[in-house]
């Protein structure tokens, strides 16, 4: 028998609040992101204007980020696992870059080094996880503040869903 379980963490990845520009109605996309894949690597560009990108107190300077998925399996006992593209779930983004109001910004995450880290996805697991397929799931482009505090702030979402990798 086997079972599925969605990690905890692929709900904090979710909880990115979502908008096209609800924090700053004056967001928009210049060009609407692009992610690609290949069986280790996903890669997003696009390019965005943000009316006012001053830092927010606490929460720093403007970014774009990358958030999503991986699938894992459990051997013993077996089920499979959705965690969140980042090392350590107090980080919602799996990777980041400075973002400048109109300029191209290109972002890329390695999937070798993203495993289930926390005590409770070891716990679960007696056995060591292991990848699955090479897709990418749950995978959105942000433009925002703050992506590894507890209160980020979305200013602009391109959502992409599963991306599968190209040969």
């Amino acid at each position: 028998m086997k079972r599925t379980i969605v990690a905890i963490g692929t709900v904090l990845v979710l909880a990115v609040p979502a908008s096209s520009g609800a924090a700053n109605p004056d967001a928009r996309w210049l060009t609407y992101p692009t992610c690609s894949a290949t069986a280790t690597t996903l890669t997003c560009t696009g390019r965005a204007v943000v009316a006012n990108p001053r830092p927010v107190y606490g929460l720093g300077e403007l970014q774009a980020a990358i958030i999503g998925s991986l699938r894992f399996t459990c051997p013993d006992p077996v089920f499979d696992l959705f965690w969140p593209i980042v090392g350590d779930l107090r980080y919602q983004w799996a990777a980041s870059t400075t973002f400048h109001n109109g300029q191209t910004f290109t972002m890329s995450v390695a999937r070798s080094q993203l495993y289930p880290a926390t005590v409770t996805a070891q716990a679960a697991c007696l056995d060591s996880y292991t990848q699955v397929d090479p897709t990418w799931y749950d995978v959105s482009v942000v433009v925002g503040w703050g992506f590894g505090s507890a209160t980020p702030i979305t200013a602009l979402e391109a959502p992409f869903g599963t991306i599968s990798p190209t040969s």
